[in-house]
């Protein structure tokens, strides 16, 4: 058995080349886009003066908590960074931080409801999202870094590959558990499907 492998390490190796051969144009266009788009926002943000970024983000803090400790906390950090040198990593982090957020929202939220109108999607799909969730993310830098090259647009996709599937499994518990009168109320009144979601489920689904 030693003696006679099954190629499939070559195997594999040959379709990831000719898979990077065939759609390199799309990832260099990918990567082209992104990393200027993320180098645009990183330089509007280095050219806000760092006290007034501070203040604005404290403010931020205190209307999403109302109360003055985490103010204090936030001030106390960034000045911190800002002491030891390390405000440019800081909004690069910051702006990796937005972008995967909200390409992560982007991708989760369709998904979820996806899969709470079709609950064998999710079914299907939880096995994937447990494994993209225990998997540490620097492991997908291995296949990105290929795919994407060196910058900030490898480390945006292992970030949302290792966080897409929160958005998606809260949309779905959020959709899934919608009162059934609600629900029932909005057909019997008339509503189409497009209407039930965006004038009933989503609204019922937000807290």
């Amino acid at each position: 058995i030693t003696d006679h492998k099954i190629p499939v390490g070559q195997a594999g190796a040959d379709a990831f080349n000719w898979f990077t051969a065939t759609f390199q144009p799309v990832f260099d266009f990918i990567t082209n886009w992104l990393g200027w788009l993320m180098d645009s926002s990183t330089a509007g943000l280095e050219k806000v003066p760092p006290l007034i970024f501070i203040v604005v983000v404290a403010a931020l803090g205190y209307w999403l908590q109302r109360t003055w400790q985490i103010a204090v906390l936030v001030i106390v950090c960034l000045l911190f960074v800002l002491n030891q040198g390390l405000w440019q990593a800081t909004m690069e982090t910051t702006v990796l931080v937005v972008y995967a957020t909200a390409v992560s929202l982007i991708i989760g939220i369709p998904v979820g409801i996806w899969c709470a109108r079709r609950p064998r999607v999710y079914v299907a799909l939880s096995p994937l999202l447990d494994m993209m969730q225990v998997i540490p993310s620097f492991v997908y830098l291995i296949p990105a870094l290929v795919l994407f090259g060196l910058g900030m647009v490898p480390a945006l996709v292992a970030t949302v590959i290792f966080a897409v599937a929160l958005p998606i499994r809260t949309t779905y518990v959020g959709i899934s558990e919608v009162n059934t009168a609600l629900v029932e109320a909005g057909e019997s009144f008339g509503c189409t499907g497009w209407q039930l979601l965006t004038k009933v489920r989503i609204p019922a689904a937000l807290p």
